[in-house]
């Protein structure tokens, strides 16, 4: 009866010591892990999860930095061609009009 009484005394202690959330982490679950596991795995797939939405979200980034930077490159591009074409059709208006008043001065020159 002494042991009996003995026994209950440490099984009360150990119960005080042990909250109940850590009793109820710790008990098995049908699968034989515990509650704590179960609990740390769930952890560690929502931070995966969230890793992946996040690497996710900075490849769509990358992505549309890269995008954008090509536009801004075809647009500096095309600029610079419609202004080189402008600058071409202006020198060789330039040019034809040189020719026309050197035209002019000669035959000018040839009246006096």
């Amino acid at each position: 009866m002494e042991w009996l009484v003995k026994k209950y005394e440490e099984t009360m202690d150990e119960l005080r010591i042990t909250t109940p959330i850590q009793r109820i982490k710790d008990m098995k679950t049908e699968t034989g892990s515990t509650h704590k596991d179960d609990a740390e795995l769930e952890d560690m797939r929502k931070q995966v999860e969230k890793l992946k939405v996040s690497e996710s979200r900075m490849k769509e980034e990358i992505e549309q930095t890269h995008a954008r930077q090509k536009q801004e490159q075809d647009d500096s591009l095309r600029i610079r061609q419609e202004e080189m074409r402008k600058l071409r059709e202006q020198k060789q208006q330039l040019m034809q009009n040189k020719e026309t008043l050197t035209r002019s001065m000669k035959q000018i020159l040839k009246q006096k």
